[in-house]
């Protein structure tokens, strides 16, 4: 019976091939009809360019060409062209350096929002990130982001504590989740006039 031999290959941390990671940060409030973004990239090496896609409800937010700015990863050596398309939300950006940058991580993107008339308290608003490309696609993405929920896209970030006020208890009269048979109950009590409730 043959023997087999096993050799161990040592490999060089530099050989290895890094692939960049690129996410929508979450919506910060800023002020109560307002908040800010960013467009995060890390392990992006020699980045000089990116090409960047992203919707937003127009709806809930509002967001105009002079509202996106390059992130702090260009060092305030990169110019940015936007086209907002404000009846569909949609935002193409195109960020570009003449010369490779020093920083890997960062904000690609910084981004002004305001919220409209219309935006519902009741649901978070969210930028949807659907397309990114580094360096003409030189750079390689771990997970490239799509149209639609993916692990890229992040929501609006939770108010502090201490501007946002502390959720009542139970026994202080929080009522808890609603089931369909409270509804049931209460909408027959309205119908009829009475404290009857109504035979489940």
């Amino acid at each position: 019976m043959a023997r087999v031999r096993r050799r161990l290959i040592s490999e060089r941390l530099e050989c290895r091939r890094l692939l960049a990671s690129v996410t929508m940060g979450p919506l910060a409030p800023v002020q109560s009809d307002s908040y800010s973004a960013a467009i995060q990239v890390n392990e992006a090496v020699n980045l000089r360019a990116a090409e960047i896609r992203f919707q937003f409800d127009p709806a809930e937010l509002q967001i105009q060409q002079e509202d996106i700015r390059p992130g702090e990863i260009w060092n305030d050596k990169a110019s940015v062209i936007a086209n907002v398309d404000e009846a569909s939300g949609t935002v193409t950006a195109f960020v570009f350096s003449l010369q490779p940058i020093d920083s890997s991580d960062g904000n690609l993107l910084d981004i002004q929002v305001q919220s409209t008339s219309n935006s519902s308290c009741l649901t978070s608003p969210n930028i949807d990130l659907q397309a990114v490309r580094l360096n003409e696609g030189a750079i390689e993405l771990e997970t490239a982001p799509v149209a639609g929920p993916d692990p890229t896209d992040q929501f609006v970030a939770p108010v502090p504590a201490s501007e946002n006020p502390q959720p009542r208890k139970r026994d202080e009269g929080f009522i808890g989740p609603l089931r369909a048979e409270h509804v049931d109950m209460v909408m027959y009590r309205f119908e009829h006039n009475t404290l009857r409730p109504p035979i489940l």
